[in-house]
């Protein structure tokens, strides 16, 4: 701190600092599924922090560390795992790591973590797997620094260091090699997209079989969406890549969907699984990309047809009743409307006997396959079937779509049209 002394006002003199200590701030955010969960936060031999997490609802957990210290050197430990079938299994959640004001995604190619549960496969230590600890292991991010490779004029980050024989680029046939010898390896690159809108998700790739089984190890490719906070979003769109092995015809795969709303974020990604020392099958990878779909070439109507068995069943549903259902499927060759709702709320059906008696069916189930964007299932049923208590008419009964109740997400509305002539199917015991 500088004064100017009584004697002298021009004249200074230096006094100085107290030594200070700078320190970082983490803020951990968890829960236990039995609030008897116990995280330890470590750097090296160091113990930071140690709490006993709520199960009810995530528990906040902030702390300085000294500013010598990055977030790769933190590690989040589970260290009191019980597990007694039918009466209690402790496992640890940890929804968000934030250090010094920056959010780290926890299910990222540069995460590792040991003790979580991978379907299939068991307990394993790896990369990307999750935020749940299920056995006492621990979670820790890494910065790989120069881990990432450019390809196409993009730069993907890659989960773990590696060799040439691992990753590489083909320039003769303009491909990106990736093989999991050496352990699991994933990249991912940040992507823009539009929030809402219909996108396309493309993938050119196929797997060279050298030598070896194909099916030893698994390989994928996809998208995954973030929100505002860097939790990854339940709404994922990927691609299975085990079985197009020197398959050209199925190199090229897409999947048309709708972005999630409240996404802020999305990362493309590829990974590959551990493969042993007999085997070498390569992905080779010549694109990966997400589009947005432009809806101003839409000018074809959805189109509506009979889903599952081609017939009405009528069965019995107890104290003399019957019912009948029958289900419908809707595709569009760009994007049917982007919210189940806009579906619901609008289309009419009718149900005709052979008689010409009408029959108003009520909506009792929908499906949207996980937001694909172009395909929707809504499944039909008549409660008291006959209504009016006649005797079942045997014979055909059409299904009736009306005009004008049934659009696109462009705005193209199915015509009036007989969807299908169906037989009825008496099941009633």
């Amino acid at each position: 701190m500088i004064h100017k002394t009584k004697s002298d006002a021009c004249s200074l003199y230096v006094e100085q600092l107290e030594p200070r200590q700078m320190l970082s701030t983490v803020t951990i955010e968890a829960f236990g599924y039995t609030g008897e969960e116990v995280m330890v936060v470590t750097a090296g031999e160091t113990e930071l922090l140690r709490e006993v997490v709520p199960s009810s609802q995530e528990g906040s957990f902030t702390f300085d560390v000294d500013d010598s210290l990055s977030f790769d050197d933190l590690r989040i430990n589970f260290v009191n795992d019980l597990y007694e079938p039918g009466v209690k299994d402790r496992n640890l959640s940890i929804r968000r790591y934030v250090f010094d004001g920056i959010n780290h995604i926890l299910k990222a190619p540069n995460v590792f973590s040991t003790g979580t549960y991978v379907p299939g496969r068991g307990v394993e230590p790896g990369y990307d797997l999750g935020s749940i600890l299920h056995q006492n292991g621990y979670i820790q991010v890494q910065d790989f620094g120069s881990g990432e490779i450019d390809f196409n004029g993009n730069t993907w980050q890659v989960s773990r260091p590696f060799s040439p024989d691992q990753i590489s680029v083909d320039p003769e046939y303009n491909e990106l090699v990736v093989n999991g010898s050496g352990g699991e390896i994933s990249l991912s690159r940040q992507i823009k997209f539009e929030p809402g809108a219909l996108v396309k998700l493309t993938v050119d790739a196929w797997r060279n079989q050298i030598y070896g089984s194909i099916d030893n190890a698994g390989v994928g490719a996809g998208v995954d969406f973030c929100d505002a906070e860097g939790n990854e979003l339940p709404s994922f769109f990927n691609f299975d890549l085990n079985d197009n092995a020197m398959d050209p015809s199925n190199r090229v795969q897409s999947n048309q969907f709708t972005a999630p709303a409240n996404a802020t974020s999305a990362f493309l990604w590829i990974w590959v699984g551990e493969t042993s020392d007999d085997t070498l099958v390569p992905l080779r990878l010549t694109d990966l990309r997400l589009e947005t779909v432009d809806l101003s070439q839409d000018v074809e109507p959805p189109v509506v047809t009979i889903s599952g068995s081609p017939e009405l069943n009528v069965f019995s549903v107890g104290n003399g009743e019957s019912a009948a259902v029958f289900n419908l499927r809707i595709t569009d060759n760009f994007q049917v409307p982007p919210t189940p709702d806009a579906i619901l709320s609008s289309i009419q059906v009718e149900l005709i006997d052979p008689e010409g008696r009408v029959y108003l069916p009520r909506i009792s189930s929908y499906s949207d396959f996980g937001g694909r964007g172009d395909i929707f299932f809504v499944y039909y049923r008549l409660d008291n079937f006959p209504s009016d208590g006649s005797p079942l008419v045997e014979g055909d009964y059409s299904v009736r779509l009306i005009g004008g109740t049934l659009a696109d997400a462009r705005g193209n509305f199915a015509p009036d049209q007989i969807v299908a002539t169906i037989p009825v199917v008496d099941n009633r015991v």
